[in-house]
């Protein structure tokens, strides 16, 4: 579950990554998916397929579902015990910082390549290292002892800090033995919130994390420097500029051995690392001799000599106050950045006393990452606990001055505020954006507001932002906390938008709305068919999946609320990005908002959103989605591959996933997107609910009708294709027609009489009906129609 954790590359790496990338970029071919659908040119969407599955506890009485998740608790406790006793003995056999060293080398550090995946986290990501740095700072530096870190032991080690990772997060299960049953929803959803804090790391990409970061705590700056002493984006700078430090020094010392490791012959390899890293002869000498006396194949002795090398390791993580003066702006006070330093660190033994529970579910170490070894000289061997945390540093910074916590929190929501508005002027351009729209109920006359409304043609989007943090309480799983949180950032945002859609959806005529900024808007509300509503918050929530069947069952929401599209800011900006143009957004949160009303699924915003882009977020039709959920955890993996990779490497060659559409259905949803007319949504909506494959047979029967007419006239006995997609509710229809020779009168009248026969036979709201003349072919096509109820519109 671990997420977007790859460290940071210095520019010199990306440098050389580009020039290797240059020299040894393979031939690209296009290649199949496992289904065999063949892929349009320039894509690298997955074809994702979703599968069901059944509670397979579903047959299980009451009695025996308590009675297993009892018996799974009671052991993953005795294991989490047995493991922390085994992991705090197996920590002292060797020096802290040489083992914290080599765990995060082997950890938390990738190579850049031109075959990099960045999706790999390996066996161990992130949060059992933290669990390991935590485990170390129980004890004091001389209760540790100095064996080498062999490759052995140090997996040995991991393993124990994942078993208890485990074991702590099963543990809970004893609890749902004395949990009724109506009560267990509940249960599921807290559990579900503690896991995704235990394991789950950075709430964003890093590039959008970075802007988010930015953009709120740049205003502040001077006010937390003068409380603080050094500034939040000082910090941040500073953080990062210690972690390409760090990069270059291992990338340094992996070329120095790389060297050596290119001997054939044993012995002079480990005279040559000893040479390179400035070892002695009788270092070398005395390596010969173990490895003599421990025989092993070649592979296995060469990982001891690498073995014998982690004792340098530390060397790559440790920072002395001088090199932290150096890389901040010369106006900082060395000895207020101390203080800072100082306050953001842990010495050795000072967690002795902490509940060891504590160190599995958010350990201090989160907001203070670095480990102080003397005066002046600082450990940071998890970089990637500011990049994951750093919002948490800040807030713990600020929390002692009311007057800057107070200016932060109201900094939160004018932020979250400015920032939803921009980004929908820029993903809706020529739409209604308006943002602070004050109205008064019809019904129980009173005034409320909306914090921004986008309008698409017949289409409104209503967006509530939300900019209340999430606390750590909630994240641990506190129960009450939790239940707040959902109130407040689920339920209440989705109450506000739903009487402001209400209004847009049920009211008539040309109205007249006044904004919180004094400028007033008009809206004729009889065009208005739909309105969706998306809560945006700041935070990320902590849980797997803000499914509302989900919620309803936990009784965390009300089974008879209007649903609601729950985004965190970093997720809506990814969507925005990955869908390329005004329609395909809209349609997705079209496509969304029905997966909230009618589909029990499992999976992330992310897993939703390269399912849609692989076949339109069909809703699946299976017999019982009362009971079947829908798995899509995973889908993601393209999308995670492509940020991470444009991350360290600007000028990646990895593309990002988009929309599967073929050529000609591109081009058809562009040249709609050009018309001026409101029923261009609904058009480019019911194009947009077929798949692939549903697009090629369309093209295929339609070219053959084409070809037909060609040859025989309209007179021939078939001009007209109907084709009945999986549409957004309620459905849509598509009619191709071919005609030859007919005046402007008879050709709408044609079309006309296919559409209604395709809307009769469909009973399809919307039917789009796409006419080319066949002895003009204009492209992509000649003639385009929708027809809603008797509505007929063309261009």
């Amino acid at each position: 579950m671990a997420r977007k954790k790859k460290t940071r590359k210095t520019r010199s790496q990306r440098r050389r990554a580009r020039k290797k990338n240059a020299r040894c970029e393979p031939t690209r071919e296009r290649k199949k998916p496992s289904d065999g659908i063949q892929l349009p040119n320039g894509f690298s969407t997955p074809v994702v397929k979703h599968f069901s599955s059944d509670n397979p506890f579903a047959s299980f009485t009451d009695e025996q579902k308590r009675e297993l998740a009892g018996s799974i608790g009671d052991e993953a406790a005795r294991n989490f015990e047995r493991g922390i006793e085994e992991l705090g003995s197996a920590v002292r056999f060797h020096d802290p910082i040489e083992l914290l060293s080599t765990a995060a080398v082997y950890c938390l550090h990738k190579g850049v390549g031109p075959s990099t995946d960045f999706t790999d986290d390996g066996p161990y990501p992130q949060a059992f290292v933290e669990v390991l740095q935590s485990m170390c700072l129980r004890f004091t530096l001389d209760e540790f002892d100095s064996t080498a870190v062999l490759h052995p032991y140090l997996f040995r080690i991991l393993d124990l800090c994942e078993q208890c990772s485990k074991a702590f997060g099963m543990k809970r299960f004893a609890s749902f033995s004395d949990t009724a049953s109506t009560d267990r929803g509940l249960l599921l959803a807290i559990e579900s919130a503690r896991l995704q804090t235990q394991v789950m790391r950075n709430w964003g990409y890093p590039q959008h994390m970075r802007k988010i970061i930015r953009e709120l705590l740049e205003p502040l700056e001077s006010e937390i420097t003068a409380h603080v002493g050094v500034g939040a984006i000082v910090l941040l700078e500073l953080m990062d500029q210690l972690s390409d430090r760090s990069c270059e020094r291992l990338s340094e010392f992996t070329r120095t051995l790389g060297v050596a490791f290119r001997q054939t012959n044993l012995r002079k390899m480990i005279h040559e690392c000893c040479r390179l890293t400035g070892s002695s002869e009788a270092d070398a000498d005395h390596i010969f001799q173990v490895m003599k006396s421990h025989p092993g194949s070649r592979d296995e002795k060469r990982a001891f000599v690498l073995s014998y090398f982690h004792q340098l390791l530390p060397n790559l993580f440790l920072f002395t106050l001088e090199d932290c003066v150096e890389l901040v702006p010369s106006e900082i006070d060395a000895s207020q950045l101390q203080a800072v330093l100082d306050e953001l660190s842990f010495e050795f033994g000072e967690l002795a006393s902490e509940n060891v529970e504590h160190l599995m579910m958010q350990s201090k170490i989160r907001t203070r990452p670095l480990v102080k070894i003397d005066e002046s000289e600082y450990f940071l061997p998890v970089n990637g606990l500011f990049n994951s945390f750093f919002l948490e540093i800040v807030e713990a910074w600020i929390k002692a001055h009311d007057n800057l916590k107070i200016r932060y929190h109201k900094r939160r929501a004018t932020f979250l505020e400015v920032t939803l508005e921009r980004l929908l002027q820029g993903a809706f351009p020529g739409c209604l954006v308006r943002t602070g729209t004050t109205w008064v109920s019809p019904h129980d006359a009173k005034e409320y507001e909306n914090d921004c409304l986008v309008v698409c043609g017949p289409v409104a989007l209503v967006f509530e932002a939300k900019s209340e943090r999430v606390d750590d309480a909630a994240r641990r799983g506190a129960v009450k906390t939790l239940t707040d949180h959902y109130e407040t950032l689920v339920n209440e945002p989705a109450e506000q938008a739903s009487r402001f859609a209400g209004l847009l959806e049920d009211g008539q005529g040309v109205t007249r709305f006044k904004t919180r900024k004094g400028d007033e808007y008009e809206l004729n509300l009889s065009d208005i068919r739909r309105a969706i509503c998306i809560s945006v918050t700041l935070d990320s929530f902590p849980a797997a999946t803000l499914c509302r069947r989900h919620l309803v069952e936990s009784g965390l929401s009300e089974a008879n609320q209007r649903p609601a599209i729950n985004l965190s800011l970093s997720d809506l900006m990814v969507a925005l990005e990955v869908l390329e143009s005004p329609a395909i957004r809209l349609h997705y949160l079209w496509r969304r908002i029905e997966w909230e009303e009618h589909v029990i699924y499992l999976g992330d915003e992310e897993d939703l959103l390269v399912y849609y882009l692989s076949n339109g977020l069909v809703r699946p039709m299976a017999e019982d989605l009362e009971t079947t959920s829908v798995f899509l955890y995973g889908n993601s993996v393209q999308l995670h591959r492509y940020y991470m990779a444009k991350w360290v490497e600007p000028e990646t060659s990895i593309p990002l996933p988009r929309r599967i559409l073929t050529a000609w259905w591109s081009s058809l949803i562009r040249r709609i997107e050009a018309l001026e007319q409101p029923s261009k949504w609904d058009m480019a909506c019911v194009l947009l609910d077929l798949c692939l494959e549903q697009q090629r047979e369309f093209e295929l029967r339609f070219q053959e009708l084409v070809q037909a007419v060609r040859q025989q006239g309209n007179e021939g006995g078939e001009n007209g294709l109907m084709f009945f997609g999986h549409g957004t509710e309620p459905e849509g229809a598509i009619v191709g027609f071919a005609y030859r020779r007919l005046s402007t009168t008879e050709r709408n009248r044609q079309a006309t009489e296919l559409g209604a026969q395709a809307q009769e036979e469909s009973h399809a709201r919307r039917v789009v009906i796409i006419g080319r003349d066949v002895e003009r072919l204009n492209d992509p096509y000649d003639f385009l129609g929708v027809v809603e109820t008797d509505e007929h519109a063309n261009d």
